[in-house]
């Protein structure tokens, strides 16, 4: 069977997609989402709406990684979960 044929990923793709969904790119879509929402609430014309609402992406994202490089240090035996740039 090719899952290509027809849209739609195969297991492992799947798989793969959803554990990305559950460690963190969920979390930045609802920022994303919230803070468009608010914007939208206040009266925020559309372009500025969407660039604020992606800096807060970008900006959780950060947090995220501090927090997994922190975690990491504290375990110490958690350096294969930092990012690749900060693991050698």
């Amino acid at each position: 069977m090719n899952p290509a044929a027809h849209d739609r990923p195969c297991d492992e793709c799947y798989d793969e997609a959803a554990s990305i969904a559950e460690q963190g790119f969920l979390a930045l879509l609802q920022v994303y989402g919230s803070v468009a929402y608010s914007c939208g609430r206040d009266g925020v014309p559309e372009v500025e709406a969407v660039r604020r609402a992606l800096l807060a992406m970008i900006e959780r994202s950060r947090e995220i990684e501090a927090a997994t490089v922190l975690l990491a240090r504290v375990a110490g035996k958690g350096w294969w979960q930092l990012p690749s740039e900060n693991d050698e």
